[in-house]
């Protein structure tokens, strides 16, 4: 179902290692980077991300951002008015670095959204 509301994933850049999911409940928008991979979307990956998404479902006015850190990649979500994006970034990346990355990309990509 996912792959038939995807009707066109941004190119991938070779240079970046930066990943993202972004899902707006308003508009049932999705928009993808980087995560098509087998490799890249795993099952522990899918896990992290529903069990983000579940908190930002349970305490939406309190719960707008989280963080976790495993040994293959961060995950970052941001949750802002039923809009919700996740950042996947490398593991040896320090939380300032993640920091910087998730302004970026958030800046970049959704700077209306989140911004």
């Amino acid at each position: 179902m996912l792959d038939q509301q995807v009707s066109r994933p941004l190119p991938p850049t070779e240079d970046s290692p930066v990943r993202f999911f972004y899902f707006s409940q308003m508009n049932l928008a999705i928009k993808i980077e980087g995560l098509l991979s087998k490799d890249v979307l795993t099952l522990d990956l899918k896990h992290i991300l529903n069990q983000m998404h579940l908190q930002f479902q349970e305490d939406p006015e309190n719960c707008l951002e989280q963080s976790m850190n495993t040994a293959f990649y961060w995950v970052t979500g941001v949750n802002t008015l039923g809009r919700e994006i996740y950042l996947v970034l490398p593991p040896n990346y320090s939380s300032v670095k993640v920091e910087q990355e998730k302004n970026k990309i958030l800046k970049t990509y959704f700077q209306k959204l989140f911004m």
